[in-house]
């Protein structure tokens, strides 16, 4: 939903999906980018999606690594990021401290 609108309301998208050292369990990377390919392919607008990957290793640091990957993404040029509901990948752990001081 936020990739629609986004993609409607601006010039276009950048998709930057992170690519690298991960947990047991996460997806593979070339899951990830296969899965991406064909999303833009089928669904987003043609010429309004540029896809490249961002290699770096996970942290699972929680918003403080959130922030760290919107500065990258910066460094790309960029302006606006979504961050999805786990974004770093702590799960329910941080969930309540980072809503309660608004990191």
């Amino acid at each position: 939903m936020l990739q629609k609108t986004a993609i409607t309301t601006r010039d276009g998208v950048f998709v930057n999906p992170l690519i690298g050292k991960k947990k047991s369990g996460d997806f593979k990377d070339e899951i990830i980018v296969k899965a991406y390919e064909v999303m833009i392919e089928k669904y987003y607008p043609e010429n309004k999606c540029q896809l490249a990957t961002l290699h770096t290793e996970m942290k699972y640091a929680g918003p403080r690594e959130a922030i760290h990957h919107a500065i990258m993404r910066q460094n790309y040029g960029c302006t606006h990021i979504i961050i999805g509901r786990d974004h770093a990948g702590v799960g329910k752990v941080l969930r309540s401290i980072c809503s309660s001081q608004n990191i």
